[in-house]
C-alpha cells in the first residue's frame, strides 16, 4: 500500500539519497518533493482516465441559476475531488465554469450523472502508478541534487515510459467495447 511518504522515499532512492522517516524533515530535496506531490499526482491522473481514480456521480441541481448572459438554464455544483470530467450521462451540451456545470438538462424526469476522475488517497493508487509518480518526481528533483540535466532528462524519459504502462495495464483491466450488429457495416463488408 502506497503513501505519499513510500513514494517519495521511491524517487530519493532513484535519486540516490536515503530514504527518510518523515516528509517533514529539513532537506531541501524531500521539501520539493512533498510541495510538488499533489500538482503531480493531479497532473498524472489527469492524463488518463485510470480505473481506481474513477468515480460516478449523480449531480445535484445548484440553488441558483447560471447568469443570464450564458446560453444555459441550469446550473450543477461540481464534486470537490474532481480532476477531469470524462463524460455526461445523458450526453449533452455544458460548459464548465468555476466549480459549477452550466447545461439544459433539467433533472425532473432522469439525474444527470457525471463520469469523471477524482483524487484519490494514495493507498488506492496501483503499484505501477505509484511509481510513475516517483519518476515523474525524481525528474522534477534531479537538478536540486544532482545538477544534471541528463539524469533529470533520463527521469523525465523512463516516467513517459511509465506513463504508457500503467495505462496499457489498467486497459487491460476494462473489458473492450463490442460492436453491435450493423447493417450498414456487414453490407460493406461483404462487398454489397
Amino acid at each position: 500500500m502506497a503513501t505519499k511518504l513510500s513514494i517519495i522515499n521511491m524517487a530519493l532512492n532513484l535519486l540516490g539519497e536515503e530514504a527518510v522517516n518523515s516528509v517533514l524533515v529539513q532537506n531541501s530535496v524531500v521539501g520539493a518533493m512533498a510541495n510538488l506531490f499533489e500538482t503531480l499526482v493531479e497532473q498524472e491522473l489527469a492524463y488518463q482516465p485510470y480505473s481506481f481514480s474513477q468515480k460516478i456521480l449523480e449531480l445535484q441541481e445548484a440553488a441558483t441559476a447560471p447568469p443570464s448572459s450564458t446560453r444555459f438554464n441550469y446550473a450543477y455544483q461540481l464534486p470537490q475531488d474532481l480532476v477531469q470530467l470524462q463524460r455526461l450521462l445523458p450526453a449533452g451540451d455544458y460548459n464548465i465554469v468555476g466549480n459549477q456545470l452550466f447545461s439544459n438538462y433539467t433533472s425532473t424526469s432522469s439525474p444527470l450523472s457525471l463520469v469523471y476522475t477524482c483524487r484519490v488517497d494514495p493507498s488506492q493508487y496501483t503499484i505501477q502508478f505509484a511509481s510513475l509518480v516517483s519518476y515523474a518526481l525524481a525528474s522534477q528533483c534531479a537538478l536540486l541534487t544532482t545538477q544534471n540535466l541528463q539524469l533529470s532528462s533520463y527521469f523525465d524519459q523512463q516516467a513517459a515510459k511509465m506513463r504508457m504502462f500503467v495505462a496499457n495495464r489498467d486497459s487491460i483491466s476494462k473489458p473492450s467495447k463490442v460492436i453491435e450488429s450493423s447493417p450498414i457495416l456487414a453490407a460493406y463488408l461483404s462487398g454489397r
